[in-house]
């Protein structure tokens, strides 16, 4: 074989390679110590005016994890407003832990939903700690934040928290995992898809969640 045509080759079996692989997983976040340690690059701090720092809430729902109480609250006069949510917090006291949004947390769409709540997904990490997965309100058409705070170990803490498009969610005692897309699909006038956003996907694995794109 000519040097030529073997430079064809590896380049081909390189691009071969690299369209049906995904890149290489990172963790959302690590245990230092027992200390839940989040990976910055995924979590966005939430959008809070000034305006409604010092808002009133009143509870929409609460539940526990690992001994941890989490209350689901909204903003005291947003009654009427989109979402359901725009506080979570701790009830535990000693666990220091609140979130305020001016951008609502909504329902759980209903075909991811487990039964256990309308609220949020509960997904056991192992014996110590539970991720709890949240979803944002969809307004001005863009994808809305994806929220994923984990508790226990007398401990709370956010750890993912971006704009995604859930498309697809795995939640059994086996394993979970959800595809996410970084836009909604665009449809032409006959029905045939217009755009192909990036994919990319969240699994648990050794008791952590990971996150890592997927290539076609």
């Amino acid at each position: 074989m000519k040097r030529n045509e073997k430079m064809i080759l590896l380049v081909l079996l390189i691009v071969l390679n690299s369209t049906s692989c995904s890149i290489k997983g990172a963790n959302i976040f690590t245990f230092n110590n027992g200390t839940i340690v989040p990976n910055s690059q995924f979590n966005v701090i939430p959008y809070l005016a000034n305006e409604d720092i010092n808002l009133s809430h009143t509870q929409t729902a609460s539940f526990s994890a690992n001994g941890i109480t989490i209350s689901l609250e909204k903003f005291s006069g947003w009654e009427e407003d989109p979402g359901y949510f725009t506080v979570i917090k701790s009830l535990t006291n000693d666990v220091p832990f609140m979130i305020k949004s001016s951008i609502a947390w909504d329902c759980i769409p209903e075909a991811f939903r487990t039964g256990e709540s309308d609220y949020y997904i509960r997904v056991p990490l192992n014996n110590d700690y539970t991720a709890l997965i949240l979803m944002g309100y969809p307004f001005d058409s863009r994808p809305p934040f994806l929220t994923i705070i984990v508790v226990g170990n007398g401990q709370a803490a956010m750890v993912f928290n971006k704009r995604y498009v859930v498309s697809s969610l795995v939640n059994t005692s086996e394993s979970f995992s959800m595809t996410l897309q970084v836009d909604y699909i665009e449809y032409s006038s006959s029905g045939q898809p217009v755009n192909t956003p990036d994919t990319f996907r969240i699994w648990l694995e050794n008791g952590v969640l990971m996150f890592e794109q997927i290539l076609n």
